[in-house]
């Protein structure tokens, strides 16, 4: 489980061009880039996007012990897959859409995620957007209906 405590350190698995967007917005989000996992681009995506640690290896990069939660960046296929490996191993995931292929798998993952007592969330772009703090602060100042 995430805790107030400490850093928050990311982990992307996968490198896709989503993954190059939210990438700069870690920092904003209070989040830490830590590690990277993929089977071609890690160093390079790591490098370029300030990363402490990256691995070719996505089980060497979950028995990483100081991953916080592993953003989910890789096809749709995989995602099942990926995500299960990563609840299994204690992460915290943030999956790119489309979550999982169908309800089975949605429904097996989310019971096991809550069974870890472990986060588990699909990535709505624009849920994660660093505009969404703007429009929290704006609201938060007591806007409403009645005021406009």
């Amino acid at each position: 489980m995430l805790t107030n405590s400490k850093r928050k350190n990311v982990a992307f698995l996968g490198t896709g061009s989503i993954a190059n967007k939210v990438a700069p917005m870690l920092k904003q989000a209070r989040f830490h880039p830590y590690a990277v996992g993929s089977l071609n681009h890690a160093k390079e995506f790591a490098f370029r996007h300030g990363f402490e640690k990256f691995y070719t290896n996505y089980e060497k990069l979950l028995e990483d012990k100081n991953i916080d939660l592993v953003y989910i960046n890789t096809p749709h296929s995989l995602h099942y897959e990926h995500i299960k490996i990563c609840l299994e191993n204690y992460k915290n995931v943030l999956c790119e859409k489309s979550f999982t292929l169908n309800f089975k798998q949605a429904k097996e993952l989310i019971e096991l995620a809550k069974t870890k007592k472990l986060l588990l969330a699909e990535a709505i772009w624009t849920r994660y957007m660093p505009y969404i703090n703007i429009i929290k602060d704006f609201f938060s100042k007591g806007f409403n209906r009645r005021n406009s």
